[in-house]
């Protein structure tokens, strides 16, 4: 789930220095570039755009002073964790001087990268759990999670909190006893951490909320993807569902993202990147999909693959998900879940 990022090069400008840093240089915020001479017409647009993330994190830290630490989502891309929200707004605790910051839209190689701000807080949950990465000062990824969970909408929170289970977990499907246990003590501390900043602030976050969301996140999802569908399987089927699912035949192990395993119902996410980098890794990989579907047909399991369009549809992704479990069985029922309600309070569903 972790993928390296090429910190970028940004110039704080002096003077006459626009003039100087105008071919090959993007601005980034007044009085700040960045060098863009990697990119081309050919570059992807999520290249692009991550460089830019970094580059305002780093553009901002450079021209305020106060910056104590990096938060949410500016934490996650700092650790090198990617975010739901693909392009966030920049968030830091900062000690002075707290005035938002809008951040002006970048176009390179006729690649734009929307507009955000730069959200500064005086909240500092823990100063002990402040690190020093690539020169940015920032908070753990356990206290990232914590404070998405108090303050993020709901969908953005769990992926956020799944994928940070997943990465200090350093989970894996091969080694799951561990990696629960893993998963249960960082579960714990964050529990317990919660309960610390309740007592500190009784009155200034929902906490029964936050709680919902820690219990909600799985260290299981192995992707960005995995953890978006993770809130919808988990409100069609709290309590039946299980990621990761391993499953023996043929004298091979094969996992499901996810399981419903009293429906023998399999819950995959159908996206090109989990099928390789180039065509004839996404033909070999194609191919051997199918064969994986029709040998677990063949045992008794149903699938459900869900496309990347439907994670961006949330209403219609629940009436797929229920329909296919109707004609699963018929005497299905919806089952009312904390979850589901949080989801349609947020008007998600």
């Amino acid at each position: 789930m972790k993928t390296p990022i090429q910190q970028p090069e940004i110039i704080v400008l002096k003077g006459n220095d626009s003039k100087k840093y105008n071919k090959h240089y993007a601005k980034i915020m007044r009085g700040v570039v960045m060098n863009t001479e990697r990119f081309s017409k050919d570059s992807p647009a999520w290249e692009i755009r991550d460089a830019v993330n970094l580059a305002r994190i780093h553009a901002v830290y450079a021209t305020r002073t106060g910056i104590e630490c990096f938060t949410h989502e500016s934490a996650m891309l700092i650790h090198g964790i990617p975010t739901w929200d693909n392009t966030p707004e920049i968030r830091a605790v900062k000690g002075n001087d707290r005035h938002i910051v809008d951040l002006k839209e970048v176009e390179i190689c006729k690649h734009t990268v929307v507009s955000r701000k730069f959200l500064p807080s005086a909240l500092m949950l823990s100063k002990k759990h402040v690190q020093n990465i690539n020169g940015l000062p920032v908070e753990s990824l356990v206290l990232t999670s914590l404070r998405i969970a108090l303050s993020r909408p709901a969908i953005d929170a769990i992926v956020a909190v799944s994928e940070i289970l997943h990465e200090v977990t350093s989970f894996s499907r091969f080694h799951q006893k561990d990696s629960r246990i893993a998963e249960k003590k960082v579960k714990d501390t964050l529990l317990t951490s919660l309960m610390n900043v309740r007592r500190e602030y009784p009155r200034l976050f929902n906490y029964k909320r936050a709680e919902l969301i820690i219990n909600t996140a799985d260290a299981g999802c192995e992707n960005i993807a995995e953890a978006a569908l993770l809130p919808f399987v988990c409100a069609t089927f709290p309590n039946q569902y299980v990621t990761q699912y391993k499953i023996r035949a043929r004298g091979n192990d094969y996992y499901a993202d996810f399981a419903i395993p009293g429906l023998n119902l399999l819950i995959e996410f159908d996206g090109k990147g989990k099928m390789g980098s180039n065509e004839n890794e996404f033909l070999d990989a194609r191919q051997e999909s199918i064969k994986r579907q029709q040998l677990l047909e063949m045992l008794g399991y149903s699938f459900i693959r869900v496309t990347w369009k439907e994670l961006l549809s949330p209403r219609e992704l629940m009436h797929h998900l229920l329909s296919v479990a109707v004609t699963q069985r018929e005497n299905f029922r919806e089952e009312s879940s904390a979850l589901r309600t949080l989801l349609e309070s947020e008007s998600v569903l």
